[in-house]
């Protein structure tokens, strides 16, 4: 029944070598739960929160998704592993860490909190990969660093807040996402896909939003919202291997503001057009 609410205790152990599922209204996870079994997945889901003190981990090529986390300990992905989170989720004093495998952070989240990610031949902060797929509150400055390494935006929306990057970190654009009231404090490569600007978009000093198109995959800023400003002082460059690049409305009656800071150009002819 709704309303419920679920303690396991921390003797208790949960896994096997099988998939399962495990929800209630409120689950307050005190022990570890381990989804080990190669591509089997282990659910956890909670409609209200699922608290956990204890450690959420998939290792061993299993497949662990979590709905409504709270976290307030570990949450890990290890080796050909999988941890995809959904629906409304937090990380207020716990930590994600990524040794292998794939982290999906999708869902509704804003508080992301404390990241480890491991090293791997060589490299500094690449093990695995990350996946944005969710809605990203981002509330501030989020930078991709040696800590965070390198995220994959793949369907995501992020929104109200600043992205930058240093060191190995950085935002790669790997489907079709949303930036709603963002500033771009980072060069930011759009690969011959669509990226939905709602709102506006601000492309700070320095920095430059490439539009990359080849004959076969046009890069086009959809402008999704009623009122559209694109601002600099950053650079909005047309480039690739064709012409053809867009900045253009996605609806009749939009109106786009090209604020007087920002510079477009590049080596390619394209579009900015609005209805």
């Amino acid at each position: 029944f709704s309303g419920q609410t679920t303690t396991l205790a921390p003797t208790l152990q949960i896994g096997g070598s099988r998939g399962g599922l495990i929800s209630s209204s409120t689950i307050n996870n005190q022990t570890s739960i381990v989804a080990d079994d190669p591509g089997r997945t282990l659910q956890v889901t909670a409609a209200t929160a699922l608290v956990n003190t204890g450690t959420l981990r998939a290792t061993n090529g299993g497949l662990l998704t979590v709905s409504g986390l709270d976290n307030r300990s570990l949450l890990q992905v290890d080796d050909i592993s999988t941890v995809t989170l959904n629906g409304t989720w937090r990380n207020p004093s716990g930590s994600i860490s990524v040794t292998g495998g794939t982290l999906n952070l999708d869902g509704t989240f804003s508080s992301f909190g404390a990241f480890t990610r491991a090293s791997v031949a060589g490299g500094t902060s690449n093990a695995g990969t990350v996946n944005v797929t969710g809605d990203w509150n981002l509330g501030g400055v989020f930078t991709f660093d040696d800590v965070t390494g390198a995220f994959n935006l793949n369907g995501a929306t992020l929104r109200n807040g600043t992205v930058r990057k240093a060191g190995a970190g950085d935002l790669l654009l790997t489907g079709t996402n949303t930036l709603f009231d963002i500033v771009l404090d980072l060069d930011l490569l759009l690969p011959g896909r669509t990226l939905n600007i709602g709102n506006a978009l601000t492309v700070a000093a320095g920095r430059t939003l490439t539009m990359q198109s080849t004959p076969t995959a046009i890069a086009r800023l959809a402008l999704n919202t009623t009122n559209v400003t694109l601002a600099g002082p950053g650079t909005i460059a047309f480039e690739g291997t064709t012409d053809g690049g867009q900045i253009s409305a996605s609806f009749s009656g939009q109106t786009t503001t090209l604020a007087p800071t920002l510079q477009i150009g590049g080596s390619r002819g394209g579009l900015i057009s609005s209805s």
